[in-house]
């Protein structure tokens, strides 16, 4: 089972990690952010026809007020909600990748899969 887009805020090694899951000539990175500190090496992105797609806040300010006023409302109310605002199937720390990738193509899945970075930093501490 491959993935065919992923949403990446860390970029860096990751971002090399994230590439290798793509389904080849589909898979696509969006990519919103460099949090790791990173360089991110996208050498693998031609070879395979994945495509990198880098979005920006500058372009979203240029938004017209009223848009971004409701994205914050959006965001805040959000944020503030016990759940999320979809079904969770399961959450998998990034050491389970491999299984979430699984899990993610399992007949009869309801929900998201996650990626849940929170868990594994906790261990680590």
């Amino acid at each position: 089972m491959k993935i065919h887009v992923a949403i990446d805020s860390v970029g860096g090694a990751l971002l090399g990690d994230v590439a290798d899951l793509l389904a080849e000539g589909t898979g696509a990175v969006v990519n919103f952010g460099s949090l790791g500190g990173e360089t991110s090496d996208i050498r693998l992105f031609a070879p395979r026809s994945l495509t990198l797609k880098g979005v920006s806040l500058g372009q979203w300010t240029q938004q017209p007020a009223e848009e971004r006023e409701a994205d914050i409302a959006l965001a805040q109310r959000l944020a503030l909600e016990p759940l999320p605002p979809f079904e969770v199937a399961e959450r998998y720390p990034p050491s389970r990748t491999t299984d979430a990738v699984a899990h993610v193509g399992r007949p009869g899945r309801m929900g998201v899969v996650l990626l849940d970075f929170s868990s594994e930093r906790q261990a680590a501490s």
